[in-house]
């Protein structure tokens, strides 16, 4: 409630009410004349807010003073104690001396439990450790939990209590930890209890205050007896009378106050579990020498304080964030610890080299280092939050372990950094936080403890060349060593290397800000200078979870940066005091929230663009180069490393966070907020970096999905609208996503998802036509979860189901929707798992009569019949249900559907073939309705349907067995259906068709690395649809020499291709060809098992050899002499024969061997092919790149010799493709002849010209290949663009598939230096034309020549020169070369 409303409302009670009784609860502001109250109440004694300290606001003078460990959070806060000699507060003694009529009201919130104790007492002055024959107490709770108010009615000097009197009823057990007011009325013979404005009971005495005598001490929390157990808890707005109020009175005020505290909003907000009345306070301290403040690292004191303080008032969202802390296994009070203080590698910590029992025992030390580090980060919060002093012992310990390392040798581990952060986090609170318990204070000698540790890992961390994210967890050891041992030049080489690191490498691998969330101006990978910047966060290139890490990092480096208040050079990253200087939020343009807001955003399912930039892999190789996002793992998932930037920007900087600039971080953050702890920083940003002005916003956008019986609200969920239209909708009561289907799709995503793994899964929808509603893991191309049918639902919400048991894909937290269809409006309200009313459900369409079908990678059945056929079907659902109505969407002309039955008759027609008809099956029941759909093709004869049965067998090359069982298949099948199509007989052939088919063994692979997307540049473009692996360095880059992508190898151990396995298995005879361009010599190829059992092809730039191996014993082809400079092109062939391995370069034979007697089938099973390395680790791996690597299965025919360099297969058994209507003609689609463009051609060096191949007859298909005599001279692209390169002369041959050539010759002479016109100037008569002559520099040339006028409207020019007069006046014309090498001439145009 703010606070304007709370006032309106306590003036509203106050007219309520009598304006004397009000004026008797002075209220700061709110006093009103003590002369009304006077005339209206008994007299005021004494009043104490107890909002901020003991003072008495009556007027009278009478404060209180504090003993012990008191706070003020909420009210005066007690610790409580097992005696009250401690923790307790005193009011003026004497203050009720002779005073037997009183009345005193205060507010209670009791966490002391049920017990002896008193929450207040008055009572006669004794000696120590002895109890006082004179008292009055209250307790709210007693041993059975009612409310007790007692004075005793005797002298009883050994058991006073035994004479005490009063009233011992009311149940307070419900009010333990909540606000509640106690009133006690006191006279002369008479003790009366009232709660929250209602009388309990009163009881009769005899005693007054006067009989026991003067000078009484008035205690609060505490009896007058010190061996008493002491309260624990709070108060607020105690109020001491010098008379009695009346039961209407005492009413007035509770409701009076009631509504000035609003103690019914406190009531309601939750306790936070483990917190205890002790609240450690912060000492704060800032370092003369080195500024530095503290408590610093990480967190100010201003933090803590505020996390504090509203975590222990239940405040949100700082309750929801310690309640993430304490559901960590970190921050237990008995947490596990990992140090083995037992354990040498421990004590003493090595490197990552083998030691018996450990593969790296340097790594198994840190990981579990970090983890304690870790865990002393959470207890020390645990501790700070919840004053439980268990969890500053948990630190304690934690921090001796650390102090026994005794040395460690010098190696590469990252997370030492990580672990001295944690440390010194923890460290900080503690040194900087009260504590009662001596046994527990901080001292020097704890503070030398981890110096000493952090002066033996010190090496570790304090580098500048760790890569990316490794970077962050450096310089956070720096940054926590820094403040801890306020070394202020050590502070400021970390703030510079979190924010630049200058000294680190300008480049992929530095980790810093600047370097991490980059500014991309160039694609790395094709050299092209980007015309606007790209910032994106670097790590997202090599997987989520890192890029995750990094933002984790960095950001709480910059967090701990903010806490010390230290500002930056905007640009430079240093320290600065300047005029320009900026927070490290606001560093270089908010660089950090632009990384932050990259991530999310992609996470949230908007399309990001990202541009190939180097990783720092490998600053001289290609191979380093980041070409996409790897959206592995955790697509979609919104992780806890937003809260730090979001805080900030919100509530600090208090930006508009619904602008492009913060709204996805806002997005994500308000999602999943609270964010909890992470796997390697101390995360929990919403613990501990929400400021104070969060506290209006409480957790407004948590949202919880945590179960698959869940409906799921589409708008509620709605995130991101990646294509087409769709917006929230509201109608009454219901919202829901309305979404234009069209052709191309509208496609938006569903956030903070998960779906079950099985069972149903109902939409309720609401369509004016027919559309496809995909659910998808991934974007929209890849397989769906779920897809469901949506039709015409005539204004009425429908509820549609999918079978999510027959989906594999779907695990996801996010899921794309895409809905297409013609110009269709589609609702969306809700998505139900395990819907309860489901039914009825179609188990299948049953055919009455056999038909083709085939089902779609979108799942949806096509069917094919033939005209004439009868085609029948009968719906069959999962469960007989009754009073159900059966019908097809889409029906035929001639076909009908019988309501009660569910079957559907149809015969096509002779007018129909050609057609395809989607049959929309569905069953109602109550508004609830089960689509199943059938696209049914009609073809006009058998062979249509045959084609059906081999689509997808291409004209090509196969194994000769099973090419013939495939033709005799078919010949099978075409008999039968000439007979009839309908009938079993055919189904049977026409499935042993397709069995055929599938069993054709096809025998060529075929890369040529091209394609839009990785997968598909992996992909054979052979018969064989199988992809190859990379492993290590192995990536695919763009060649510029070949105008191509091309396989690029580093030559290290580990990095290679793999093939598909089994590819040349139990084949003798085969060929591998391939482009080679060696930068040093290797394996190139390797086909078998094992280092004794293998065939490969090895060299490079040296050398070219091949040889077969079996059990060891090798037969080799001889070694080519023919050298191949280094880094150039060349074309490579092996043939592999039982007899003879055959080596070909450039379609020359250069090395062979006869009479092998060992052929490729005898090497084994099991066999792996791999391009770059070979089966034994001594062997040296191929250095360079690899493109366009084709297996044939057999050898080359001698005819085909000179033409296998471009392309030429010898065939093995050819299958036709079998066409879709009954053959007529022979086909004449064979190339006869192919032409060029141009013959013949004079360029200049460094010019380009396109050459066009025509084939005849037009229709043919082919692929064509293109070679030049002399690459080095003129080099041509598969498109056919030759490009000059040098002084010479060379021929371009294309050549079709089936082996028809054209040539053009090409001369090249060095690029002219100037051009001139042969004429200086030239005189026309208006109409008259002529054609400019020009000239070059002997020995140059330019083929291209453009020209250019100055005044078209007077002299115009074609561009061959010729000019033409139009009209009077003059004109410049200007020519130019390919070079840009100009001359111009002047044209004067006269009159006829």
């Amino acid at each position: 409630m703010g606070k304007g409303s709370r006032m309106k409302r306590i003036i509203s009670i106050w007219l309520c009410f009598c304006l004397a009784i009000a004026a008797a609860f002075p209220m700061g502001e709110n006093l009103i004349s003590a002369e009304a109250a006077q005339t209206n109440l008994p007299e005021l004694l004494a009043s104490y807010p107890l909002l901020t300290d003991l003072k008495d606001v009556s007027g009278n003078g009478r404060d209180g003073k504090a003993v012990g460990n008191l706070r003020y959070y909420n009210g005066l806060t007690f610790p409580g104690n097992n005696d009250s000699s401690t923790n307790y507060a005193e009011l003026p003694q004497g203050m009720l001396d002779g005073q037997d009529t009183l009345t005193i009201s205060v507010w209670l919130k009791n966490r002391t439990g049920t017990g002896n104790y008193a929450a207040m007492s008055f009572c006669s002055p004794v000696e120590a450790l002895t109890d006082s024959p004179n008292y009055w107490l209250f307790v709210p709770s007693n041993p059975k939990g009612l409310y007790k108010n007692v004075f005793t009615n005797g002298v009883n000097a050994k058991e006073p209590f035994r004479t005490e009197v009063g009233v011992i009823e009311g149940d307070t057990t419900g009010l333990e930890r909540k606000w509640a007011q106690y009133t006690v009325v006191l006279t002369a013979n008479s003790i009366s209890s009232y709660l929250n404005g209602n009388l309990v009971g009163t009881a009769e005495k005899s005693r007054t205050t006067t009989d026991f005598g003067q000078n009484l001490l008035v205690y609060l929390g505490r009896s007058g007896y010190a061996k008493d157990q002491a309260f624990a808890g709070s108060m607020k707005d105690l109020r001491i009378y010098g008379g009695v109020l009346t039961p209407a009175q005492i009413q007035t005020a509770y409701e009076a106050e009631r509504a000035v505290y609003d103690f019914e909003n406190e009531n309601t907000k939750n306790e936070p579990a483990g917190v205890t009345e002790y609240i450690p306070q912060i000492r704060r301290a800032t370092d003369a020498s080195s500024g530095l403040s503290h408590p610093g690292i990480g967190m100010s004191a201003d933090q803590l304080e505020t996390m504090q303080r509203h975590v222990r008032a239940g405040d949100e969202p700082w309750l929801s964030g310690y309640g993430a802390l304490i559901n960590n296994p970190k921050a237990a009070l008995n947490p596990r610890l990992f140090f083995q203080p037992d354990n040498d590698i421990f004590i003493h910590i090595p490197g990552p080299w083998a030691i018996e029992g450990y593969s790296n025992p340097g790594e198994f030390v840190s990981q579990r280092c970090q983890m304690d580090s870790l865990t002393a980060a959470h207890q020390a919060l645990m501790w700070y939050i919840t004053g439980n002093e268990q969890y500053r012992r948990n630190v304690f310990a934690i921090l001796d372990n650390f102090a026994l390392v005794e040395s460690a040798v010098d190696h590469t581990d990252f997370r030492f950094g990580d672990v001295v952060y944690n440390l010194c986090f923890a460290a900080e609170i503690l040194r900087y936080t009260e504590c009662d318990n001596e046994e527990l204070q901080w001292t020097q000698e704890d503070t030398d403890k981890l110096t000493g540790f952090m002066n033996i890992v010190h090496k570790f961390y304090d580098a500048t060349w760790f890569w990316m994210n490794q970077h962050s967890f450096n310089v956070l050891g720096m940054m926590g060593e820094s403040i801890f041992t306020n070394d202020a030049v050590m502070y400021g080489k970390a703030v510079e290397r979190t924010l630049v690191n200058t000294e680190g490498e300008h480049g992929g691998r530095n980790g810093s800000v600047k370097y991490q969330i980059r500014k991309v101006e160039k694609n790395d990978l094709t050299g092209e200078i980007l015309k606007e910047p790209n910032i994106q966060l670097m790590e997202m290139g090599r997987d989520q979870g890192h890029a995750y890490g990094n933002l984790g990092g960095l950001s709480e480096l910059v967090a701990s940066i903010y806490a010390q208040g230290t500002l930056v050079d905007p640009e430079e990253g240093t320290i600065s005091t300047a005029a320009n200087a900026v927070n490290p939020f606001e560093f270089q343009d908010d660089r950090l929230l632009a990384g932050a807001s990259y991530l999310a955003k992609y996470h949230l399912g908007y399309e990001v663009t990202w541009i190939p930039a180097d990783s720092g892999v490998s600053s001289s190789s290609p191979n380093g180069i980041y070409k996409s996002i790897n959206g592995y793992p955790w697509k979609g998932n919104l992780s806890n490393y937003y809260g730090i930037v979001y805080n900030y920007y919100k509530y600090i900087a208090k930006a508009d966070m619904s602008q492009e600039k913060y709204r996805y971080v806002a997005d994500a953050y308000e999602s999943i907020m609270p964010e909890g702890a992470s796997g390697d920083f101390i995360g929990l940003s919403t613990l501990m970096f929400t400021p104070e002005a969060a506290a209006a916003d409480g957790i407004s956008r948590k949202k919880d999905f945590s179960g698959d019986t869940k409906t799921i609200s589409q708008t509620e969920y709605f995130s991101a609208l990646r294509r087409g239209t769709a917006e929230v909708m509201k109608e009454g009561d219901t919202t829901f996503v309305r979404a234009n289907a069209s052709a191309a799709g509208t496609e938006f995503v569903i956030h903070h998802f998960g779906y079950p793994k099985k069972g149903l899964v109902a939409l309720k929808v609401r369509s004016n036509g027919d559309a496809q509603i995909r659910l998808g893991c991934q974007e929209a191309d890849h397989d769906p979860a779920a897809v469901f049918e949506v039709h015409n639902t005539g204004g009425k919400w429908q509820t549609v189901f999918y079978d999510l048991s027959k989906s594999e894909n779907t695990a996801a937290s996010m899921v794309y929707y895409t809905i297409t269809g013609n110009a269709t409006q589609v609702d969306m309200d809700y998505l139900e798992f395990d819907p309860a009313q489901a039914l009825p459900q179609i188990k299948e369409i049953h055919h009455e009569i056999d038909v083709l079908s085939q089902t779609q990678k979108d799942g949806t059945v096509k069917e094919y019949v033939a005209v004439g056929e009868k085609y029948q079907t009968k719906v069959v659902l999962a469960d007989a249900v009754e009073g159900v109505i059966y019908g097809v969407q889409g029906l035929p002309q001639n076909a009908s559907v019988d309501k009660t039955s569910g079957v559907l008759e149809w015969t096509p027609g002779a007018s129909q073939a050609g057609q395809e008809f989607t049959l929309r099956y569905f069953v109602e029941k109550n508004g609830a309705v089960s689509y199943c759909s059938r696209n049914v093709y009609v073809y006009d004869s058998v062979y249509g349907l045959l084609a059906e049965c081999v689509k997808g067998v291409a004209s090509g090359d196969y194994e000769k067995q099973s090419a013939e069982q495939f033709k005799s298949a078919y010949s099978a099948a075409l008999a039968e259906g000439k007979r009839s199509c309908a009938t079993a007989a055919f189904r049977e052939k026409a499935d042993a068709l397709i069995q055929a088919a599938k069993n054709l063994k096809y025998l060529m692979y075929y890369f040529d690395f091209e394609g839009n997307s990785e997968n598909e540049k992996r992909m054979s473009k052979g018969l064989g649809k199988e992809a190859l692996s990379l492993s290590g360095n192995a990536e695919i880059i763009f060649d510029r020499e070949m105008e191509s992508y091309v396989l690029s190898l580093d030559g290290v151990y580990g990095t290679f291709a793999q093939l598909p396995q089994k590819l040349l298995e139990g084949i003798d005879c085969f060929t591998v060809r391939m482009y080679v361009k060696p930068t040093e010599d290797g394996r190139i190829f390797s086909f078998g098992s094992s280092e004794k059992s293998f065939l490969d092809i090895s060299g490079g730039s040296s050398q070219i050899t091949s040889k077969i191996v079996k059990n060891g014993v090798s037969l080799e082809t001889e070694k080519s002499l023919d050298n191949v400079p280094a880094d150039e092109w060349y074309f490579v062939v092996l043939e592999v024969t039982p007899a003879t391995l055959s080596l070909y370069k450039n379609g020359d034979l250069i090395a062979e061997k006869k009479d092998v007697g060992v052929s490729a089938r005898e090497i084994g099973e099991n066999l792996s092919v791999m391009l770059g390395q070979s089966f034994s680790i001594e062997d040296d791996n191929f250095k360079g790149c690899l493109d366009d690597v084709r297996i044939f299965c057999g050898g080359y025919r001698d005819d085909f010799r000179e033409t296998m360099y471009l392309d030429m297969p010898k065939i093995i058994v050819k299958v036709p493709v079998h066409p879709a209507t009954p053959p007529s003609k022979p086909s004449t689609s064979t190339v006869k002849k192919v032409t060029l463009n141009v013959t013949k051609a004079t360029v200049g060096v460094g010019e380009t010209l396109d050459l066009k191949a025509k084939k005849t007859p037009a229709k043919a298909k082919t692929t064509y290949r293109w070679k030049s005599s002399a690459p080095k001279i003129v080099s041509v692209s598969k498109k056919g663009r030759i490009k000059a390169k040098k002084k010479g002369k060379a021929t371009i041959t294309v050549m079709s598939s089936n082996g028809k050539k054209a040539v053009c010759k090409i001369t090249v002479k060095k690029a002219p230096k100037k051009i001139e016109f042969r004429k200086k100037s030239l005189t026309l008569k208006k109409g008259k034309s002529t054609t400019l002559k020009v000239k070059l520099p002997a020995g140059t040339a330019s083929r291209k020549l453009s020209f250019s006028s100055s005044k078209k409207s007077v002299a115009s020019v074609t561009a061959k020169g010729k000019v033409t007069a139009k009209k009077v006046g003059t004109a410049k014309i200007t020519v130019k070369t390919y070079n840009k090498k100009k001359a111009a001439i002047t044209v004067k145009v006269k009159k006829r």
